[in-house]
């Protein structure tokens, strides 16, 4: 099994996600012994991502790939945060989730509405 984890692409998000991400690693590599991460990042947030994920087994980083079709085809599922990753996992036909924290503010005014 191969799991993609996509922490997004800017600061803020990785800041956002990092420790959701991290988590779900965590309960997946302790669930499915075996399983191999595979973590597209750039390298302006690179360090950022491998600091979230220093201590989970089999990750294996690639940095600025420009050939998404043949990094997607080498995953069983992905985790992301929202954004245009998750429309070319739809397009490749990756099953995967997408994760979105919205602010204090915003959650409370949702949590009325819904």
């Amino acid at each position: 099994l191969v799991l993609g984890l996509f922490f997004g692409s800017r600061v803020g998000e990785v800041e956002r996600h990092g420790a959701t991400l991290r988590a779900v690693a965590q309960k997946i590599a302790h669930d499915y012994p075996g399983i191999h991460f595979v973590v597209p990042t750039l390298s302006h947030i690179e360090s950022m991502v491998r600091e979230y994920l220093r201590d989970i087994p089999d990750v294996h980083f690639t940095v600025d790939n420009p050939d998404k079709p043949v990094l997607f085809a080498s995953m069983t599922a992905a985790v992301a945060v929202s954004g245009t990753v998750a429309l070319e996992l739809s397009v490749a036909n990756i099953p995967h989730v997408i994760g979105y924290r919205v602010k204090p503010l915003t959650f409370h005014i949702l949590k009325h509405l819904i």
